[in-house]
Formats: C-alpha cells, sequence, structure tokens
C-alpha cells in the first residue's frame, strides 16, 4: 500500500463572522501573508491535521457548495 503524503491544509478566510474565502495550501503562514497584500479579512481558519492534497481539494469543494447553497438560500428569500 503506497503512503498519501498529508501536508495539505483546508482553510477559510472571515472578514467578523462571514467567511469571505476558501482554499488549500501547504504552507498556511506563507498563504496568509499573500492574501493580507489583496485581500480584506480578519482571521485566517484551517484544519488541525494536514491532509492529502485530494482529500484537501474535497474538502474546499464541499464548503464552497455549502457556501453558495446558502447564498442562493439567502437570495430567495
Amino acid at each position: 500500500m503506497a503512503y498519501t503524503k498529508r501536508d495539505t491544509y483546508t482553510y477559510d478566510l472571515y472578514k467578523g463572522n462571514k467567511k469571505v474565502y476558501t482554499g488549500i495550501t501547504n504552507n498556511p503562514d506563507r498563504r496568509l501573508k499573500e492574501h493580507a497584500r489583496d485581500k480584506d479579512f480578519d482571521t485566517m481558519r484551517y484544519d488541525t491535521y494536514p491532509t492529502s492534497r485530494s482529500t484537501a481539494r474535497q474538502r474546499e469543494a464541499s464548503r464552497l457548495a455549502a457556501y453558495r447553497k446558502g447564498l442562493s438560500e439567502k437570495n430567495s428569500k
């Protein structure tokens, strides 16, 4: 059985209580500094444990789908 490298985090950027961005990275500190240059946010929250890149992409897609669903439900009211 092949070993799967687990070095990728899924993260969210927040402005107050509002999520403004979701992404994945293998270096949260570097990514935080990169986002600080071009995004308006207060907090970066990332998963405590790194996962494989494919699992991180799945988590990112799931979070984006939930976010979009929430937006469409909010806009339909």
